[in-house]
């Protein structure tokens, strides 16, 4: 989730040097810096329940070398993304067996809803 957080991030930041979407920079920004937040949410989670963040640990492998995307391939692979972390946090959250941290889970969940919601808006205007 760390891993996928982190990438998250990067393609909202290379969505925001896209001329195309220059008019949406704004909700883009929103996104990536939720991006940043559910980074620092997840060490917060970590540490709670391991005593530990795991920032220490080495990345995944990185993937090899593509061309870079296009802002439609972009926004269909983030809108994709978003929707299965969606999932994965709910059945975090159903995993809980306790309470205690539910609360940031449930601000992750809203957020990556309030992102699907504005990347659908962003493909069917951009991308028609």
């Amino acid at each position: 989730a760390k891993q996928e957080a982190a990438d998250t991030e990067q393609k909202y930041n290379a969505l925001l040097q896209e001329e195309l979407l220059k008019e949406a920079v704004e909700i883009l920004k929103t996104m990536e810096t939720d991006s940043k937040k559910h980074q620092r949410i997840l060490r917060e989670i970590l540490f709670t329940i391991f005593s530990d963040t795991f920032d220490d640990l080495p990345d995944d492998i990185p993937e090899a070398e593509t061309e870079p995307k296009s802002p439609e391939e972009l926004l269909e692979e983030l809108l994709f993304t978003e929707m299965d972390d969606i999932t994965f946090y709910r059945n975090l959250l159903s995993a809980m067996d306790t309470h205690d941290l539910w609360e940031l889970i449930f601000e992750i969940i809203t957020d990556k809803q309030n992102h699907t919601a504005a990347l659908n808006h962003l493909y069917a205007k951009y991308m028609k």
